[in-house]
C-alpha cells in the first residue's frame, strides 16, 4: 500500500525533480514540478509547502525514540541550504546539485519511521480528480444561485479552499483537506442560516453529499473515521 506522508511526498517530489532536464532554466523546472502552468502566485505558494516539508517531518518524528541522530538535521539543513543559495534564473543543475543521495536516503529512512507513527494511504489521482469534478460543478451552481449574500460568499470561499486543498494534495497530502472538510461541516453549529441551508436547500445538500464523499475517502487515508458521522447526523437532521 503506498503512504502518505511528509517524508514520502518531499521524496517523491526530490526524485521527479532529478527527472526534470537540468539545462532547465529553474523557474520553468518548478513550474513543471509544481504544475503552476505560468501563474506566479500558484508557484510561490505552492513552492511555500515544499520549503515547509522538512519542518512537518521534524514536527511528526519528535516524539519517536526509533529517529536516528542526523535523519532530520541533515534533511533541514540541506534543504534550506539549497534554497537559501538557489535563484530562478540559473539552470536546474545547480539547485538539484545541491540534493545528494544522503538527503534521499534519510527521506526514505524518515518515511519509514513515519509510516510506523501515522498509518496513511495514498490517494489515486484519479480518485482526487473525482471528488474536485464534484466540488467544482458545485461552486459554479452555487456562484450560479440566488443565495443571500453573505451565505453565498462563505459557501464559495469553503469550496474554492476545498478545490485548492485537493489540487495541493500531491505536496500537502490529505490533511488539509480533512481540515477544510471539518471547517465546512464545523460551522454548521455556530451558524443557524448555514445550518438550514445544509439541511434544508437542494445545494446545500449537495454539498453534504460532495463533503460525505470527501470525507469516506479521506478519513479512510489517514484513519480518522469519526468525521463521517457528523455529516450522516446533519443529513438526518442533527
Amino acid at each position: 500500500m503506498a503512504t502518505d506522508n511528509a517524508a514520502s511526498r518531499l521524496r517523491e517530489l526530490l526524485a521527479r525533480a532529478k527527472a526534470i532536464d537540468r539545462n532547465t532554466a529553474s523557474v520553468n523546472a518548478w513550474e513543471q514540478l509544481l504544475q503552476t502552468k505560468k501563474n506566479p502566485a500558484l508557484l510561490l505558494s505552492r513552492l511555500g509547502k515544499v520549503i515547509a516539508l522538512p519542518e512537518n517531518i521534524a514536527a511528526t518524528l519528535s516524539n519517536s525514540v526509533d529517529t536516528a541522530p542526523g535523519v532530520v538535521s541533515h534533511i533541514s539543513s540541506q534543504f534550506y541550504a539549497a534554497f537559501s543559495a538557489h535563484k530562478f534564473g540559473e539552470k536546474w543543475e545547480v539547485f538539484i546539485t545541491r540534493i545528494d543521495e544522503h538527503m534521499m536516503n534519510y527521506l526514505a529512512l524518515a518515511s519509514t519511521l513515519l509510516e510506523t507513527q501515522i498509518k496513511t494511504k495514498r490517494l489515486e489521482e484519479s480518485e482526487i480528480e473525482e471528488l474536485r469534478k464534484s466540488f467544482v460543478e458545485l461552486l459554479d451552481q452555487v456562484r450560479a444561485s440566488d443565495l443571500p449574500p453573505r451565505l453565498k460568499s462563505y459557501v464559495v470561499l469553503q469550496l474554492h479552499d476545498l478545490i485548492s486543498s485537493l489540487d495541493d494534495y500531491f505536496i500537502t497530502g490529505a490533511e488539509p483537506i480533512l481540515e477544510r472538510i471539518e471547517a465546512t461541516i464545523g460551522h454548521a453549529y455556530t451558524d443557524p442560516e448555514y445550518k438550514g441551508f445544509l439541511k434544508d436547500h437542494e445545494l446545500g445538500k449537495s454539498l453534504l453529499d460532495c463533503l460525505g464523499a470527501a470525507a469516506n475517502l479521506v478519513t479512510v487515508a489517514v484513519g480518522i473515521p469519526q468525521l463521517t458521522q457528523l455529516i450522516l447526523q446533519l443529513q438526518q437532521g442533527g
